[in-house]
Parts: C-alpha cells; sequence; structure tokens
C-alpha cells in the first residue's frame, strides 16, 4: 500500500525503467531497450552509436525469470536497491517514523513518465540525484544549512588496518545522519565509509561488492540532491565507485583531480584499477590500505609468491587480508601452507573480535550459522526500541562480508588438502569441523558443493543451492552460481538450478566492466564483436581478457603477430606476467626471440625458469636449458616444483661429468621429500652404484606416499641380488596377496565392485579421454584392485605407454596412452562398490 500523508512521487522513482548505457534504455524486464527514435536524446543523455549492438546482445541472451523471482534480472534488483534506499531516506527526512520499505509502493515498471536518465553506469549517482532532487521538491523538505565541516581526517582513519575502526566511524555517522538526514557531508562520509568497506572484499569466486555499491550510489545521490560540489570525501567515494565498477580508465580520471595530502588514497585506487604493483615505491612504509592494494596487484600480475616476499620483507603481521588475497589466486603447495591451511583459524577469529565490538558479548560458537545468516538492513532500519533511524553498516552487512570470506576459506582449504597437498585424511577432519560449525550458512552448499563425494549430501547441497538462486538470486556471484550447475557423476541434480543467465542478463551491469574477470569464466552472453569489446577496452583499458579479446579482433580472426601483441597489451605488457607469457608464446618457433620476452618474465617471476628449461630442453638445446635449470634451482621459491622437475638436469650434470653438482642438487630435491624429488635422488644413487642409499630413498617413497611402486621396480632391476629379490618377494606378497593375475578384457563383464577411482580430471586424462569417476581395473595387463596395486605395476616398466582397462560406467573400455613418467598427475582413489 501507498504510505499515509506520504505521497509517493509518481515518474520520480521509476527505479526499473532507465536511460542506460548513454541513451539505451533499461525496460521493465531490466534489459536493453532500444533508445526513442526522433528528436535529440533526452536532457543530460549523450546518444550512443553502440545502442543497437549492445540492444541485439542483450536480446540473444534474454531468457525467461522463474516466477518466483522477485525481480526479473540483476539490473532490475540493483536499480530497485538504489531507489528504494533514496525514497526511504527522504521519507525519514520528511518524518522519522515514515514507514519503512515494506510499506513503499514503487511506481509500475514499464511506465515512462520521468525515467530515471543514468548518465553513464549503472551504478552513477548523477543519474539518480534528479529524482532525490525531485522529492525534496515536490515534498517541500527543509534543507538547513550545511554544518557538518569536511572531515578530511576520516580519510586517513580508514587507510589504518582496523575493520574495527571503519565499523566505530560508521556508528558515529549513524548516529550524526539520523538527527540530520539532509546533511551532505555526512552522506559523503558515509559513502566514503561504506567504500573502503568495499575495498576490503576478497572473497574469490564469493566476492561480492553490489550491495554495497547500491548503498554508495543511494548516499551519493542523495549529496548530490543537497548540494553540487562534492566535498574531499565525496570526492574519494566517487572515485571508488568508479573503481569497484571497474571503469578504469574514469577511475584513474577521478584521482587525478585529488588534492595532494590524498596521495595514499590515489595511490591506492591507481593499483586496484591497473592491477601496477610498481606504484608505490616504499611499499613497506606505506599506509595499510596502500599495502593490501599492492599485496593484490601483486597477486594479480605477477604471483603469490611475491606477496610472500613483499609480507617477509615488512616483517608483516598475521592478518586476514594476506589470506584473503592470496586465495583469490593460483597458489602452490608452500603458498598454501602459509596462506590457506589456517585462513579458516584466522576468519572464525577475525568474525570473533568483529562481532565483540558489535555487540559488547562473546561470540556463541553453537549459533555461528545463525549470527553469520543475519540478512542486511536497507539505509533505514527499526531499532530496539522500535524508532527508525539511519544506519551506515549493519551487522547483516558485517556478517554477509565474513559469511563469504568464510566459504571462500572452506572452498580453497579442501582444494589445498586435496589437490595441492594431497592430505586426504586431514581434508576429512577439516570437513568434520566445519560442518559441525558452519554448515548452516547460507552459502554454505556453493563452497561444499565441488568437494562432496556422496550422493545423498550432493543431492541434499544441490537443493540448497535451487532454493537461494530460485528465492535469493541476489546473494549469488555468477561464479557461484556456474559452478553449481556444472556436471557431475554424483547425479544429475544440477540439471535443477536455474540458468544464471536468466538473472545475469545481460551479463555485465550496464555500461561496467564489473566482476569481469569471475563473469567471463562463468558466464555466455558476453559482449560479441568488435565495436563491444573496444567499447569495454575504452572502459577498463588494463583488464587483461578484454586487451586480448579486442586485440583479436583487431588483426580481423588471423593470428597475431607478435608486434600485434605487444600493442595490444601495451598498457600492461611492463609489469604484468600474464601478459608478458601471451607474447612470448607467439615466438615458441623462434627459440631466440622466446627466450628475450622470457627472460623478462622469469626476472620477475624465477619459478618461470622451469617452463623455459622444459621448453628448451624440447628444442634440443641442452646447454641453454642447463643454465634455466641451474637459474631456477638457485632462485626458483617454489621448492616442490623444483624438485619435481629435477630430474633432467641432474641427469645432465651426472653425465656430463659434473657428479658434485648432480647431488648437490638431488640433495636439495630429497630434503623437500616430495615423491618425485625422493625418486630423483634414488635414481642417481643407484646410478652411483650406491644400492644401499638407492634403497633408502626408495623406502622413504613407500613410507610417505604408500607407493610402493618406486621400491619394488628398484628391486626388480636388481634382483640378482639376494637381499633385492627377497624384499621385491616381500612386496609384490603384501600388495598382491593372491598374486599378480593377467588378465584380458574378456574377463571383465559385471560392473567393478573394487579398482582404481579416477576423482580429478586434467589435460592427460582428457587426452585419454577419461573423465571423473572412472574405474581402472587393470594396467599392463595386470588385475589391479586398489591405488598401491596399480602404483606397483604402473613402476615395473620405464615404457612412457600405459595399457588401461577401464570402467567407464555403462562398459569396460581399453585406453592406451603414453605420459611421461607413466604418470597422469591427478588425484586417485580405491573404489569400492557402494561407495569410495
Amino acid at each position: 500500500m501507498k504510505p499515509s500523508g506520504f505521497a509517493v512521487l509518481p515518474g520520480c522513482l521509476l527505479v526499473v525503467a532507465a536511460f542506460v548505457s548513454s541513451g539505451n534504455l533499461l525496460g521493465a524486464d531490466g534489459g536493453l531497450k532500444a533508445p526513442p527514435t526522433g528528436g535529440p536524446p533526452p536532457p543530460g543523455v549523450l546518444a550512443s552509436p553502440d545502442a543497437q549492438l549492445l540492444l541485439e546482445e542483450a536480446q540473444k541472451a534474454k531468457l525467461p525469470a522463474p516466477a518466483s523471482w522477485k525481480f526479473k534480472n540483476e539490473q532490475h534488483w540493483i536499480v530497485d536497491s538504489i531507489g528504494r534506499d533514496i525514497a526511504e531516506m527522504m521519507l525519514y527526512a520528511r518524518h522519522a517514523n515514515a514507514p519503512g520499505e515494506a510499506d513503499i509502493e514503487l511506481p509500475a515498471a514499464n511506465k515512462e513518465d520521468g525515467s530515471v536518465v543514468l548518465i553513464t553506469h549503472l551504478w552513477d549517482p548523477k543519474s539518480y540525484a534528479p529524482s532525490a532532487k525531485a522529492m525534496i521538491d515536490v515534498w517541500k523538505l527543509h534543507v538547513p544549512e550545511q554544518k557538518t565541516p569536511t572531515d578530511s581526517k576520516l580519510l586517513k582513519r580508514l587507510s589504518s588496518d582496523s575493520l574495527r575502526e571503519m565499523v566505530a566511524e560508521s556508528r558515529r555517522v549513524s548516529k550524526e545522519m539520523s538527527l540530520h538526514p539532509l546533511d551532505a557531508e555526512l552522506h559523503e562520509q558515509a559513502a566514503l565509509i561504506l567504500g573502503s568497506f568495499g575495498l576490503r572484499e576478497a572473497a574469490g569466486t564469493f566476492a561480492d561488492t553490489r550491495p554495497t555499491l547500491c548503498r554508495m550510489s543511494a548516499h551519493l545521490a542523495m549529496a548530490r540532491a543537497l548540494r553540487e560540489k562534492p566535498g574531499v570525501c565525496g570526492q574519494v567515494a566517487e572515485a571508488i565507485v568508479s573503481c569497484l565498477v571497474n571503469r578504469q580508465k574514469e577511475t584513474l580520471e577521478k584521482i587525478a583531480l585529488f588534492p595532494k595530502e590524498q596521495s595514499a588514497w590515489a595511490a591506492t585506487l591507481r593499483m586496484r584499477a591497473t592491477g601496477d604493483w610498481r606504484v608505490l615505491a616504499a611499499p613497506e612504509k606505506a599506509s595499510f590500505i596502500e599495502q593490501t592494494e599492492h599485496a593484490r596487484a601483486l597477486s594479480k600480475s605477477v604471483e603469490v609468491t611475491a606477496v610472500r616476499e613483499f609480507l617477509a620483507k615488512m616483517n608483516a603481521t598475521e592478518r586476514p587480508e594476506w589470506s584473503r588475497i592470496v586465495m583469490e589466486h593460483f597458489f602452490g603447495v608452500e603458498n598454501g601452507h602459509v596462506f590457506v591451511k589456517g585462513s579458516i583459524v584466522i576468519e572464525l577469529d577475525d568474525l570473533k573480535k568483529d562481532w565483540e565490538q558489535w555487540s559488547g558479548k562473546g561470540l556463541d560458537d553453537t549459533k555461528l550459522a545463525e549470527t553469520l545468516n543475519e540478512p542486511p538492513t536497507r539505509a533505514v532500519v527499526k531499532g530496539a526500541d522500535g524508532k527508525q533511524r539511519i544506519e551506515v553498516l549493519s551487522w547483516g552487512d558485517l556478517a554477509a562480508f565474513h559469511q563469504r570470506h568464510l566459504c571462500q576459506s572452506i572452498d580453497q582449504t579442501l582444494f589445498f588438502l586435496r589437490r595441492k597437498w594431497g592430505v586426504p585424511d586431514y581434508a576429512k577432519q577439516f570437513e568434520s569441523m566445519v560442518e559441525g560449525k558452519l554448515s548452516g550458512m547460507r552459502l554454505y552448499p556453493f563452497a561444499r558443493l565441488f568437494w562432496i563425494e556422496d550422493k545423498k549430501k550432493y543431492a541434499s547441497a544441490i537443493a540448497d543451492v535451487v532454493k537461494v538462486c530460485t528465492e535469493q538470486p541476489e546473494l549469488v556471484t555468477p561464479a557461484s552460481w556456474h559452478g553449481s550447475g556444472s556436471g557431475s557423476e554424483l547425479g544429475k541434480q544440477f540439471q535443477q538450478v536455474p540458468d544464471p543467465l536468466r538473472w545475469f542478463s545481460p551479463a555485465l551491469p550496464a555500461d561496467t566492466a564489473y566482476d569481469f574477470a569471475s563473469r567471463h569464466r562463468s558466464l555466455r552472453g558476453m559482449p560479441s564483436g568488435r565495436d563491444a569489446w573496444e567499447k569495454l577496452k575504452e572502459i577498463a583499458p588494463y583488464e587483461p581478457q578484454i586487451l586480448q579479446a579486442a586485440g583479436r579482433y583487431q588483426s580481423a580472426g588471423k593470428k597475431q603477430t607478435v608486434q600485434q601483441m605487444e600493442e595490444s597489451l601495451a598498457n600492461i605488457s611492463a609489469y604484468n606476467i600474464e601478459a608478458m607469457q601471451q607474447i612470448a608464446a607467439l615466438c615458441k618457433d623462434d627459440p631466440k626471440e622466446y627466450l628475450t620476452h622470457m627472460r623478462k618474465a622469469c626476472d620477475l617471476r624465477p619459478d618461470l625458469y622451469l617452463s623455459l628449461a622444459r621448453y628448451l630442453v624440447g628444442k634440443q638445446m641442452p646447454a641453454e636449458a642447463s643454465y634455466a635449470y641451474q637459474a631456477a634451482f638457485e632462485h626458483a621459491t617454489d621448492r616442490i616444483a623444483m624438485a619435481n622437475d629435477s630430474e633432467w638436469i641432474v641427469n645432465y650434470y651426472f653425465e656430463n661429468g659434473r657428479q658434485d653438482d648432480a647431488v648437490k642438487i638431488a640433495t636439495d630435491a630429497a630434503e623437500v621429500y616430495s615423491s618425485r624429488g625422493l625418486k630423483t635422488m634414488a635414481r642417481l644413487m643407484e646410478r652411483m652404484n650406491k644400492l644401499d642409499e638407492a634403497e633408502k630413498y626408495f623406502g622413504n617413497i613407500m613410507e610417505r606416499y604408500q607407493d610402493s611402486g618406486p621400491l619394488t621396480a628398484f628391486c626388480f632391476r636388481h634382483k640378482d641380488a639376494p637381499k633385492f629379490d627377497k624384499l621385491f618377494r616381500k612386496i609384490v606378497a603384501a600388495t598382491f596377496p593372491d598374486g599378480m593375475k593377467k588378465v584380458t578384457i574378456a574377463d571383465f563383464t559385471a560392473a567393478p565392485t573394487e579398482g582404481v577411482n579416477v576423482d580429478t580430471t586434467n589435460e592427460n586424462t582428457d587426452r585419454a579421454g577419461l573423465k571423473r569417476g572412472d574405474v581402472f581395473v587393470a594396467l599392463d595387463g595386470y588385475r589391479v584392485q586398489n591405488t598401491k596395486q596399480y602404483m606397483l605395476v604402473r613402476e615395473l616398466t620405464e615404457d612412457p605407454k600405459l595399457n588401461l582397462f577401464v570402467w567407464n560406467g555403462t562398459k569396460y573400455v581399453e585406453v592406451a596412452i603414453s605420459l611421461p613418467n607413466r604418470m597422469f598427475n591427478n588425484a586417485i582413489s580405491n573404489f569400492r562398490f557402494g561407495g569410495r
């Protein structure tokens, strides 16, 4: 119903019919509609040559929305959120006890009487300011003289390392704004607090700054309706909006206008917009907010090891921000131990501190999910005393922030424990702890889904996912939504997940490159055609995928030359490893040119010396390869990768009379204690005829990795010696209690009851036509009933060709493939009928 005594201004809050994309119309379904034909464009709206192109793309992508959705799509929800916050704050300004959100009736979506004009993008505060100003005029609201002074020191306070400082500022501004709801400076301070909150988000596939952006846009629209020129807090807040929606060029233009004393904020937003970690001359001496963006830029443009080195250099204390930033990017085993393994403990401790500051009481461990599921409020809230007030940040905002980061920690910790470190028992303990404490979190099914191995649990998780996607789609990110709808051998329930493009249509919020990398990976319906990508390049000229796509269209579909690629990536190629590698990849047929480009990348990321060395081996350039391997040995930070890849250089040194160098590298590899590192040392000892030493290292592999294959193969090679022949027979008897049995594929008829399950896939398994859930039942003609038997048979020959009998879920097939070291390098486990 309409609130009694408070007229809802017709047309002023037409929040789902708006001009967007510089002259395009956001229609009732939230999609793009063609601008009116004939006559000049509406005031303040620029005609866009891309209007028809964007319209066509939106129409291609358009799908009907589920009837249960309150909003037609993401854009509908975003515009509605901004409009409602403005309406509620204006009603509050007229009367503090004005009806709340549930009582406000907004105009019909398909009317066109006074649409909100989007000057640039969907979150642009200038687009909503006219509606706010119209409410002031129609309701004859008294705008008092602006008495709150500009608080430039607030910017310094918000650059500290404490989220709790931000909460304190939020409470201060909320209290003052509740007394003075039409004070422009307070609205700008509120937007700045929200912006600094949004900049701290680093939750990977769960990261979501859309609610924060909506509230920022509402406060800044209020401020623009109240005074034309922003103060310094509003100036920085507006730049943060541009930065968070990934309008990179616009961000740089805005920070160029910052006063000198805001150089720390300028540097922060420049790094966020460009990924250029070189912005800070002395990052270890910078403010905390600059340091976090420096770390983020290192993760994005170089690698996460560079973050570890930076933190070590400044002797940083343990904080959740570092783990969050690292987990958004690829990390190896070593970095997993440093940043990921203990991240859940750090997150829970941070949650506890925030809750204690907010509530003044201790956190109840038995009610974690209940505490984390408290929904975010709107700008106007009703307190326990029944009175309304304006609140900048609510506990619901903080709870959602923590829940997203906890989900990211759960997902990445399981990835580390299962895929990287390979400790399934530890992973199960972790899962048990998480299930007991956090399984009630609203977003938990999205975090757990990929790692579920039980069909019943999978079906239950999918049901929870479908419930959220159909009842609260605005809570789900594109990456989480897309992942939950991916196929699984555990069941067909994933087909119940709605198509994400029904909600994320268009795939990018109008005239932004918001969340581009994630959406580009997760969603169909991205803009296509040269003009569309050039438009995106104009918006975000430092986004690697956009630059690459625009470059491909520039070359008219032909393979780009090195010069064309260099021109395409010129904005980022001096500091971005991905760009350097893209350029180098075009030179692979010219080793000299390839070396020139890869050395630049290796200077920034020494671990790349390993891939350079492998390339040189493949080009039959052993001398150059040995230099690259030596550089990797001396400088690479990923010692596990170095150990696993050390066999070639150890053999090369041994065969070229450099036995001491061979022993030095092999010893280092063995000390890392990876299986392949131990094997490299064992084989060197074997070649040096130090058989007892070789036996010891092969034995270490069996003890640590439950892999008897290498030791068995060693004993088989030296079975002329009674000692090793006896050990060979003992191992085989223990691994094959019924003896090693020769089989043919015709021996297998019924579905298997035992075997080796394919847990994960990669390019090797893909090449063999294998998928998750396939079961190996024989290798090289020998029946294998478990992983120990499989690994033993695998080691009995050095022939790279493997011959497998595989149950693919419906029948047995024979698979033959040649692999280096006879390994797929994927995760496998024992298969048992009815469960694993």
